[in-house]
């Protein structure tokens, strides 16, 4: 994305289940930010991960 142009690259999780090898590879990502809800526990590597923040869907809801 960023080779075409984008300034910065979001990534949305409603149901923020990242397993396996998923945190190094957002770390190692052109992502600038991952967006999470809390419609489950987030897991402590989530938690501690940098480019991490958090939604309140019920606040954004219309």
């Amino acid at each position: 994305m960023k080779e075409r142009g984008a300034k910065r690259v979001f990534a949305y999780a409603t149901h923020p289940i990242f397993s396996g090898n998923a945190v190094d590879n957002i770390k190692n990502s052109v992502i600038d930010e991952v967006i999470v809800c809390d419609t489950i526990p987030l897991s402590p590597e989530i938690k501690a991960l940098k480019k991490r923040s958090h939604s309140d869907p019920v606040r954004h809801a219309g």
